[in-house]
């Protein structure tokens, strides 16, 4: 651990991290987790638990309104679940960063749901569904991690299995899953790490360990021996413009793998100089923008991910004509490079996007906790820039070769027939 972060391991199993920084107490706790654990019959249920992880008040129930007390006390919270962990955080101002720690204890010892609360999730999940869930963008995308990534459902869950969840398989998730064992609390505030950790172990040391099950490692689906890229055609509602998605698939994420972060590097320089050329002399490509990771942040997930480029294009641009642009761009990156002055561009924003989330107090925590959980690693968070720093035009190279020879497919949504 570096001198600003320190970790314990709570005899019941829980893991607590502890890091110093100067803004007002926060946490991330993190769940071993996530969508890829969801019955094939249940897809959302992981979801339908994080909702459910937020109790609210009654009179049967002794907690009261778990974000009502956060709230109460000025602080927010909130939660987001990823294929393979459930990260939730809590942020409160420093004179009640012990009714943080109460609370998030008492979050992990109680869990009892009640049936007019289980309905109630499932209608905002459902509502979240349609807001979110299937908007035209993220259509295509969907299609590909489904067909290049193993456990492809987008994590929100099935409106129709959700309507017949029970508590009784609410109930069996969560105490499978919510084992201690698997579970890391992230602390980042203002005081010494070694004050933080003291004053939180007081409330999580006396939670029960409860054993809970490790989610099974991660394998891709199988792939053609000689992957090609295919376009095909989405159909769904048509948006103006079209949409067109290109997926390609990662190498496996392991934090200090040179390959993993010069894919970084890579997306970078793709956003930064390579794409907005590509926008202006390719017509009928209106925007352009390419994501590393489905959900768009670095080192989120131990499983298989993509990196996609998402297109929007004009009723006269040609699908396939600009799909053959971007990979045209990727093999002169490949075998040309990045120049050195656009390697320093990105290799520097890239840099300061990472401190710029570190600032952030709930971010920091969520970083930790998160590398803590999924690479036994915490100290990943420190490392990362100058693993930025260190990676060179060849590496950025190979990493685009990477993608160029690795499984890679096209999804386009349009309402018409392919040009």
């Amino acid at each position: 651990m570096t001198p600003s972060t320190q970790t314990v391991r709570l005899d019941n199993g829980l893991r607590l991290v502890a890091a110093q920084a100067a803004h007002r107490p926060v946490t991330a706790l993190d769940i071993a987790a996530g969508s890829r654990n969801d019955p094939p019959a249940l897809l959302g249920l992981a979801h339908l638990v994080e909702h459910l992880m937020f109790p609210r008040g009654g009179p049967s129930q002794v907690l009261g309104s778990h974000t009502a007390l956060i709230e109460a006390a000025g602080g927010t919270c909130g939660a987001t679940t990823y294929r393979d962990h459930t990260s939730f955080h809590t942020m409160v101002p420093s004179r009640e960063a012990d009714t943080l720690y109460r609370q998030e204890a008492s979050r992990l010892l109680h869990f009892a749901p009640t049936p007019e609360q289980l309905r109630t999730e499932v209608r905002v999940i459902a509502q979240e569904i349609r807001e979110a869930g299937t908007g035209p963008l993220r259509l295509p995308v969907d299609r590909i991690r489904a067909r290049l990534v193993d456990h492809g459902h987008n994590g929100f869950g099935d409106t129709t299995h959700l309507a017949h969840a029970t508590l009784q398989q609410v109930h069996r998730f969560h105490s499978h899953h919510y084992g201690l064992e698997h579970t890391v609390v992230a602390i980042v505030g203002p005081d010494a790490p070694s004050r933080t950790l003291a004053r939180a172990a007081r409330r999580f040391a006396p939670l029960p360990a409860r054993p809970g099950a490790l989610s099974p490692d991660a394998t891709t689906t199988a792939v053609p021996a000689h992957p090609a890229s295919v376009l095909t055609q989405f159909p769904g509602p048509a948006p103006s413009p079209t949409v067109l998605a290109v997926g390609y698939l990662l190498p496996p994420p392991e934090p200090g793998r040179p390959e993993c972060t010069a894919q970084l590097v890579l997306a970078e320089h793709l956003n930064r100089t390579v794409l907005p050329q590509l926008t202006r002399r390719t017509p009928g490509l209106l925007t352009a923008r390419w994501t590393h990771g489905y959900y768009g942040e670095p080192f989120h997930t131990i499983e298989p991910d993509l990196a996609h480029c998402s297109m929007l294009l004009d009723p006269l641009g040609n699908p396939r004509g600009v799909t053959t642009a971007l990979q045209s761009e990727l093999h002169r990156i490949a075998y040309s490079g990045p120049g050195e002055p656009d390697l320093r561009r990105a290799a520097g924003a890239l840099q300061l996007a990472h401190w710029q989330r570190k600032d952030a107090a709930a971010e920091h925590a969520r970083m930790l906790s998160r590398y803590a959980l999924l690479y036994d690693d915490a100290d990943w968070l420190e490392h990362l820039p100058r693993a930025i720093q260190g990676i060179t035009t060849e590496a950025v190279q190979h990493a685009a070769r990477t993608l160029l020879h690795g499984p890679h497919a096209a999804e386009i949504l349009n309402g018409g027939n392919l040009r």
